[in-house]
């Protein structure tokens, strides 16, 4: 079964680091049968609507920097051209086998954005819809950081906001969190790796259960 992520180079970030998380990710989801699949930007450029959503979500205010937040929103495009399942590639497999989604919106969290999601092809469509048509509420998108007011949007700010699962399976957990070492999927985000004052790499490698893919 098929599991696709998206990757794009973004300035700022560590080409050597992610590079090294993305072959683990292959790894990991491989390890436990699936057939993981990096997609790019030249698979969204495929869709006809990439110029359309890039134009809308160009406007659209962040706390990040702009060439992320907009890889962030165009990797929606080349998954509508699919369907199925889809996650970041900072979150790694430790004991999730392959399973049929159905014609359920599935979420391994709970909530949309930030998630290991599955669906059928259609979902993902109405989520490039969604971005397209999206109007920012001042009121709705304002964020504190060190007592500074921002309006911040993202594609997990709207998706959380517009999109909700029909079925939902906790078994992804994000690292640092109560129970994460049991958990068959762990998101290493660099919010939740940095509060614990680790980087994505030896985090994972901290984990015994990464030693049957780690090395391979």
């Amino acid at each position: 079964m098929n599991i696709y992520t998206y990757y794009q180079k973004v300035k700022g970030q560590s080409e050597e680091e992610n590079l090294w998380l993305l072959d683990l990710w292959k790894k990991s989801w491989s390890y436990y049968g699936w057939n993981p699949i990096v997609l790019s930007l030249e698979d969204s450029k495929e869709n006809p609507l990439y110029e359309k959503l890039y134009q809308k979500c160009i406007q659209y205010p962040t706390i990040n920097s702009k060439e992320y937040e907009m890889a962030c929103y165009v990797r929606w495009l080349a998954f509508s051209l699919r369907g199925g399942w889809v996650n970041d590639y900072d979150i790694i497999n430790y004991g999730f086998s392959p399973m049929d989604y159905g014609t359920d919106v599935l979420s391994l969290t709970g909530i949309m954005g930030g998630s290991t999601i599955a669906a059928p092809q259609s979902f993902y469509e109405k989520v490039v819809d969604i971005l397209i048509n999206y109007e920012i509420d001042k009121n709705e998108n304002l964020i504190i950081i060190n007592k500074r007011i921002f309006t911040h949007v993202s594609d997990m700010t709207i998706m959380n906001s517009y999109l909700s699962p029909t079925k939902v399976i906790k078994i992804e957990t994000y690292y640092g969190s109560e129970g994460y070492e049991n958990s068959l999927l762990v998101h290493y985000n660099a919010h939740h790796v940095s509060i614990k004052g680790m980087n994505r790499k030896n985090a994972i490698k901290s984990d015994p259960r990464a030693s049957k893919f780690l090395y391979e």
